[in-house]
């Protein structure tokens, strides 16, 4: 039966195949974390999902890499680039069959979307009865297997708890692609193999334009219809874009007519294309393209803007659809001497409630020995979430007028630390180590991308490997 061990084994794996480096074509180090939440063992959210989810897959695509630069020098057949035929061969059979693993082995969509959103749910505000199985964490080719319906869709969620759940693939997909630019700009020389995890990221969440739709009242009538209801069902009426849709306007703000919802799908549609524009993705596809495809190199640089002799500047947006409506982030990354830090600032669409903020996020700040510490601090102005549970029909349990306009600070502060515990390589100036790893914080109970709505504390323990 397959369980847990999968994720040291995993790292044990990655070691092994570290050692196919080709001498003249090599790869860069890279950090392999697997981590436990102490006081949510099974939840498995998208902060835990950052650093576990995606090792299986790491394991596949680091080790057809390293084979392909090992026994095919990727495609170069003897001279610098392989001109055009190796470009091609690095497109068709370098990216193509990892982004065919990247979606077909795995389902984030599911797995740290909808599924996260149910379990999350049922631990904290239900009865605490969900299927318990790592199996919910793992692809396909481990015997991976995603919530059940019941326990993906349980019953009493809220007004907000809707809204998140619908589009919590969208949410995790947008976090997971934060974490790795993060990682992209802090590294200065990465992986290329790094940068294309982040594009297919983001390729992800651009590919969930197929779940807009139509808003149709009579859909939304026999939704909101116990008894003796017709009701269409399906896209286009019924997608992750639409329920979300109702669950804001209809249930939250009780907008009963879908001609006077205030947010609308051409909203999402724009928010989307909004997303397409961000700086930092094309100028990783151009890297990409430059190093890898055009150059059959194994890393690359991501172009980030020259400020000064240490400084360099890169701005990035991010769009998260929140409980209270659509929220647009505008990132501004500096590095100096591997220090990232950025500055953001956000606002809402603003439609029904005012949401505005920022906050800053650093990573990379050396401790003695080769150890990390990071920090983050993120103060918003948002609504309060006062429907995360609920007795009505799908959540419907709309704001009062005394309710509406009702807003907080919302805060979130915490850090992480690398601690080394065994230098494998004594020397170089990034040498191979095994590290101890924690991440926690404390928040209140609000609406942060990524996070659990509990307010209090929360921790991440567990090891690492930098190999």
């Amino acid at each position: 039966m397959v369980n847990r061990a999968v994720l040291p084994a995993a790292l044990l794996l990655s070691a092994s195949l570290a050692r196919a480096d080709a001498g003249k074509n090599p790869f860069v180090r890279e950090d392999w974390i697997a981590t436990v939440e102490p006081d949510r063992p099974t939840e498995w959210g998208d902060q835990w999902a950052i650093n576990n989810f995606l090792l299986p897959y790491r394991v596949l695509q680091t080790g057809k890499h390293r084979l392909e630069s090992r026994y095919f020098d990727n495609y170069r057949f003897g001279a610098e680039t392989g001109g055009l035929k190796g470009a091609a061969l690095r497109v068709v059979a370098g990216t193509v069959p990892d982004f065919g693993l990247f979606m077909g082995t795995q389902n984030i969509h599911h797995q740290t979307g909808h599924d996260a959103a149910g379990r999350e749910f049922i631990d904290e505000y239900g009865d605490g009865h969900a299927t318990r199985s790592f199996r919910q964490m793992l692809p396909r080719y481990l015997g991976g297997r995603e919530l059940r319906t019941e326990d993906r869709n349980p019953n009493g969620r809220g007004a907000d708890a809707n809204s998140r759940a619908n589009v919590q693939p969208m949410e995790s997909e947008n976090t997971f692609a934060y974490a790795s630019a993060k990682d992209l700009l802090e590294g200065g020389l990465v992986n290329a193999t790094a940068v294309e995890r982040y594009l297919f990221l983001r390729a992800r969440f651009l590919f969930d334009y197929s779940e807009t739709g139509t808003l149709d009242q009579h859909f939304l009538d026999g939704r909101n219809c116990r008894f003796g209801c017709a009701q269409e069902s399906g896209p286009p009426f019924s997608t992750d874009f639409t329920q979300y849709l109702y669950a804001v306007n209809a249930d939250r703000y009780g907008v009963a007519r879908v001609d006077q919802f205030r947010l609308r799908m051409g909203d999402i549609k724009n928010a989307i294309w909004i997303q397409l524009a961000d700086p930092m993705m094309w100028s990783a596809l151009y890297a990409y393209g430059r190093d890898y495809v055009g150059r059959g190199s194994n890393t690359t640089r991501v172009p980030m803007l020259p400020v000064s002799k240490d400084w360099s500047y890169m701005p990035s947006l991010r769009v998260y659809f929140s409980p209270f409506g659509i929220d647009y982030f505008q990132d501004n990354y500096f590095r100096r001497k591997g220090v990232l830090t950025n500055v953001y600032w956000m606002t809402g669409d603003n439609r029904y409630e005012t949401r505005r903020g920022g906050g800053v996020d650093v990573q990379g700040i050396p401790l003695p020995r080769r150890g990390k510490l990071g920090i983050f601090l993120s103060l918003h102005e948002q609504p309060l979430l006062a429907r995360i549970k609920s007795s009505g029909n799908l959540g419907s349990n709309p704001l009062g007028a005394s309710e509406l306009g009702r807003t907080h600070v919302a805060y979130n502060l915490g850090g992480s630390i690398e601690i080394p515990v065994w230098l494998i390589d004594k020397n170089g100036d990034d040498p191979r180590r095994v590290f101890l790893y924690g991440r926690g914080g404390t928040k209140n109970l609000s609406w942060f991308p990524g996070d659990y709505f509990a307010g209090g504390t929360y921790l991440q323990l567990g090891m690492g490997a930098r190999l």
